[in-house]
């Protein structure tokens, strides 16, 4: 349970976002399958421990985090041939970042593209192509995360790990550069709320503070984009382009 809990703390610094309900059940470990996949208890369980124990130099840790990675394993190969396409991607995403942070950078970047085939094969969106979005649920929350935070880790595997230039999240790029508004409102001089922006969804902390990660390491990449263009000596460019469209002409 320690293990567990440590790993839970630091959420965030892997990216994951879990509502109320699935994070309690991972400290129970629940392996019901009814509120969270049994994935997250063994990859919690087996991740924690490198925050709660020196498990190089007891050799019962390490048989536990051995039998934790393996069933986190053989539940990520269920996953992965199941028909779950937001779960597929959300453990891949979450396995790439778990392995970024423990320092496994060839298997991180395989984790990566598999992120992105699934993501793509299944054409996952932040809102969808008609109508209105749905309702902002904790499920509709968890979602969001995890598109964000795929673009997020493209990004960064481009910027701080000598990653390949980004371009399997190009589609959901654009939708979270522009579909997915997320302003900020302002009190009007009579004290009524102003949208600054057309929203799809309410301020940006109403999502997931995540999303902020997102947002701050693509201003990051596009300052890097601009020095790199003005320092070449181009005039013009475009931020994300899609694979499809022509080049544009000099």
């Amino acid at each position: 349970m320690f293990s567990r809990l440590a790993a839970l703390l630091r959420l965030r610094l892997f990216g994951i976002y879990l509502p109320s309900p699935k994070q309690d059940a991972i400290l129970r470990g629940d392996l019901s399958n009814t509120v969270v996949h049994p994935f997250f208890i063994h990859a919690m369980a087996g991740v924690g421990m490198y925050f709660c124990a020196d498990i190089g130099h007891s050799p019962a840790m390490v048989l536990l985090h051995a039998k934790h990675a393996q069933r986190a394993w053989e539940q990520l190969s269920d996953i992965v041939g199941g028909i779950d396409a937001y779960l597929r991607v959300q453990v891949l995403f979450s396995t790439t970042s778990f392995t970024i942070h423990s320092r496994w950078l060839d298997f991180a970047r395989t984790c990566l593209t598999r992120t992105g085939i699934a993501l793509n094969a299944a054409g996952l969106r932040f809102v969808p192509a008609t109508g209105r979005p749905p309702v902002l649920t904790e499920d509709v929350r968890e979602r969001v995360v995890v598109l964000s935070q795929v673009i997020y880790l493209e990004s960064y595997m481009f910027l701080a790990v000598d990653g390949t230039e980004p371009k399997m999240t190009v589609r959901i790029e654009k939708e979270f550069r522009h579909d997915l508004q997320v302003g900020v409102r302002s009190l009007d001089p009579y004290g009524g709320l102003i949208d600054k922006t057309q929203q799809t969804y309410p301020h940006l902390f109403e999502i997931c503070p995540l999303i902020m990660r997102t947002q701050g390491i693509l201003f990051v990449r596009d300052a890097v984009s601009t020095m790199a263009l003005c320092s070449a000596g181009s005039g013009s460019f475009h931020l994300v382009v899609d694979p499809a469209d022509p080049p544009a002409l000099p």
